[in-house]
């Protein structure tokens, strides 16, 4: 029963002020009494500002740092290191592919003949 005395307090209150406020008036006489509130009302609490500073601000700022991250780590380090170090093998490795036979038999020979050499010397 309180709760339900209080409730019916308040609504009693609120249609009293309001009465009070705008009886017989034609233009709103709120904004003249509260003039900071209004304003900031009237303005939506500047949400907008707000959300532009923290949000707006926050993301493109992230974004940049991301951005950067990606063009010169990722795509500039791994993508453009990764393919150029394996261009560069390929062009180097081109050079010994002749398409003769020979010259692999040969490449063969000598590199087992290294070998042998290597294990000897060591002996």
């Amino acid at each position: 029963p309180v709760a339900a005395l209080f409730s019916v307090f308040a609504v009693a209150a609120g249609f009293s002020i309001a009465l009070a406020l705008y009886r017989n008036v034609s233009v709103d006489p709120l904004p003249n009494l509260a003039r900071r509130s209004a304003r900031t009302m009237r303005n939506r609490f500047y949400f907008d500002e707000l959300y532009d500073a923290i949000a707006i601000r926050g993301q493109d700022a992230f974004a940049r740092l991301v951005d950067g991250f990606d063009r010169w780590i990722i795509a500039g380090l791994f993508v453009r290191g990764i393919h150029g170090t394996t261009e560069f093998f390929g062009r180097a490795l081109r050079l010994v592919q002749t398409g003769n036979l020979q010259t692999y038999a040969f490449l063969l020979v000598a590199g087992v003949a290294f070998l042998l050499y290597l294990a000897l010397s060591r002996a």
